[in-house]
């Protein structure tokens, strides 16, 4: 699921969703589903800042 070769920036929300499907379909804690993932709960809760567009 998650490739070789890419950011760590870019694998980001592929994680957030893969959190997102371990909840619902195990009914597993939001801790716990990173934890499997190895995945950092701050990171996970964390919202990227909106890009302003140019002008």
């Amino acid at each position: 699921m998650v490739t070789p070769g890419t950011t760590f920036q870019a694998q980001t929300p592929l994680k957030k969703q893969m959190v997102a499907l371990l909840r619902d379909s195990f009914t597993v804690s939001e801790r716990r589903a990173c934890q499997v993932l190895a995945f950092s709960r701050t990171t996970h809760r964390r919202n990227s800042p909106k890009r302003e567009k140019d002008q």
